[in-house]
């Protein structure tokens, strides 16, 4: 199944955010055509599109569902066919570093030298690996050729 065009919207010219979300929606897309895509997923891709194309409410409206609709494109892409945009893993693991290990290897290297102070020590630690394996991930996905050639934005 051929994915849809997103159409120009009238107003979208005189609004710079919402310029700015069509051309990275447009550019996402673009990048979607190239891959072998299954026509369940297509489908599911082309109501958003046919959702964005038949609105006529606010700019603001409008932008909300753009957004809603980048994110749920990229989720989808990512579940259930494992195909990511550019340094996807690699933002999602910097936080997940943080959080996961830099915290508790904080929390556990203050507790060791009884002082809490330490517990930022783990945060950029958490970080440094957090993005390590990230890009190990991204590097993995590219040599699959399951990543598309734009950078992931949000």
């Amino acid at each position: 199944m051929e994915i849809l065009e997103l159409t120009d919207k009238p107003d979208i010219k005189r609004n710079v955010r919402l310029r700015k979300r069509f051309i990275y929606f447009r550019r996402l897309l673009n990048e979607v055509k190239k891959k072998n895509i299954p026509e369940d997923i297509s489908a599911r891709i082309n109501e958003r599109i046919e959702e964005i194309n038949l609105f006529a409410g606010s700019n603001k409206e409008l932008q909300r569902i753009v957004n809603k609709s980048l994110y749920f494109i990229v989720k989808l892409l990512e579940r259930k066919l494992k195909i990511v945009p550019r340094s996807f893993y690699r933002t999602r693991w910097l936080i997940m570093g943080m959080i996961l290990i830099g915290i508790p290897l904080g929390a556990i290297i203050g507790y060791v030298m009884g002082k809490m102070v330490y517990l930022g020590l783990g945060i950029p630690s958490g970080l440094i690996i957090g993005l390590f394996i990230g890009n190990q991930l991204d590097k993995k996905a590219l040599e699959e050729n399951r990543q598309l050639d734009i950078d992931v934005e949000f």
